[in-house]
């Protein structure tokens, strides 16, 4: 929500945030994976601000605590009506 690029390894519930390559970058779970990465951010600034951009507009639509909210109360709607 920083709006910085993340990198993130490939396990259950990191790969469900991150979209490799949009809005950060995937890797084994292995450090020469992660070195690489982590330069290709460096090497790249562009495309480091692009995943910035597109993880904080991920969470804003996705993650926020407003939607978080409404998804919840729509949750309690919906079992007091049963």
């Amino acid at each position: 929500a920083c709006g910085l690029a993340v990198i993130g390894t490939n396990v259950p519930g990191i790969r469900e945030v991150i979209i490799n390559g949009k809005n950060g970058i995937l890797v084994p779970v292995d450090s020469p994976a992660l070195r690489k990465s982590i330069q290709t951010l460096l090497a790249d600034k562009l495309f480091c601000q692009r995943l910035g951009k597109n993880a904080r507009k991920n969470i804003l639509e996705n993650n926020s605590i407003e939607n978080a909210v409404t998804k919840e109360f729509s949750v309690y709607k919906k079992l007091m009506a049963d």
